[in-house]
């Protein structure tokens, strides 16, 4: 049979978009997995952040409660300030049991996505070597079939005679 048979050619373009499909689809899972890790390393951030911001809040609320002082000695704005702090604690303590509640949630989330990922690679692997198994062997018989056709298959010149 000759080097360039359109068959061959075929099913080993085929063979090629097979292999590169598989690559980009365990490529994909991987950032998946990456990305949603990222995700959830990012809330402990997310966290300070909102933390840092609360006290922020809670200080620019202090000076001017400190600046209401200064300009009149006589204002009694201690009730205020205390009240001030009963409600910035109250905030942190509820918005800590929510952030550890979040944060602990995607953890159990990141490790069940994560054991699905690999169980799903796990079957994309499979699946793929099974195809690539039959793919293998319809090309063989393809090409098979081919130079049978071939051989049997007067040429030109035998035609002539």
């Amino acid at each position: 049979m000759s080097e360039t048979n359109p068959i061959e050619s075929v099913l080993g373009f085929q063979r090629t978009i097979l292999e590169q499909t598989h690559k980009a689809t365990l490529e994909s899972l991987d950032a998946q997995k990456t990305a949603f890790q990222q995700f959830a390393d990012g809330l402990e951030t997310l966290q300070q952040f909102q933390s840092q911001g609360a006290d922020l809040s809670r200080n620019a609320i202090h000076t001017y409660l400190d600046s209401i002082e200064q300009a009149n000695p006589e204002a009694d704005i201690a009730d205020i300030r205390e009240l001030v702090d009963e409600q910035f604690e109250a905030a942190e303590e509820t918005q800590a049991q929510s952030w550890e509640t979040v944060i602990e949630a995607v953890e159990e989330s990141t490790d069940g996505f994560e054991q699905t990922v690999e169980t799903y690679s796990e079957t994309v692997d499979n699946s793929f070597d099974s195809f690539l198994e039959t793919h293998e062997e319809i090309e063989a018989n393809t090409v098979s079939v081919a130079e049978q056709i071939e051989e049997s298959t007067p040429d030109a010149d035998e035609l002539a005679n």
